[in-house]
């Protein structure tokens, strides 16, 4: 008899009787298990962040493409290649004006002025032909005649030529 099992002898009401009651019961848990889990949970949130906010995840791209742009200007770029970037920001253009402006103010001759002025007029021609904005309270015509005559000047790089020749034709278009 030491070698039957125990369930001999019973029927099979009996088995499925003694199996159900059997499977009733579940592991017990103890409420300090329970406080243990919920603890283990909170410091695990407690160490991670804040989910990204979606409206912000869909406005980085552009936020950080002006950030980038504005930012062009101390990267050591040239004021060449600011210039002549059709995307350039206008807030990036206004500076070159302005850099142009404390330029012209201090010179120490006509070579400097005309320079500085030329400088000027490119950051302007710059905002006209792309943007079709203007950097400066003149009229498109005197923008225009300011233009074409510097687009004339056998100095200026054929690159700076061909901006204020598009920009003088950009500001004849927009005359009344």
């Amino acid at each position: 008899m030491q070698n039957e099992p125990i369930w001999t002898g019973l029927t099979t009401d009996q088995l499925a009787r003694l199996w159900s009651i059997g499977s009733d019961c579940g592991p017990q848990h103890s409420a300090a298990d329970a406080d243990q889990a919920c603890r283990d949970l909170l410091l695990d949130r407690l160490v991670s962040s804040l989910p990204p906010d979606r409206a912000l995840i869909e406005l980085l791209p552009e936020i950080l493409s002006r950030l980038c742009r504005q930012l062009r200007p101390f990267a050591g770029e040239s004021l060449r290649t600011l210039l002549l970037d059709p995307g350039m920001d206008l807030a990036v253009l206004e500076r070159i004006k302005d850099h142009a402006k404390e330029l012209g103010s201090n010179a120490a001759g006509e070579v400097e002025r005309d320079v500085a002025l030329t400088l000027y007029f490119a950051a302007l021609a710059a905002a006209v032909l792309p943007h079709r904005t203007k950097l400066s309270q003149y009229s498109w015509s005197h923008l225009a005649q300011s233009f074409q005559a510097l687009s004339r000047r056998p100095w200026i790089p054929a690159d700076l030529l061909a901006l204020f020749a598009g920009a003088a034709d950009c500001c004849q278009e927009k005359q009344p």
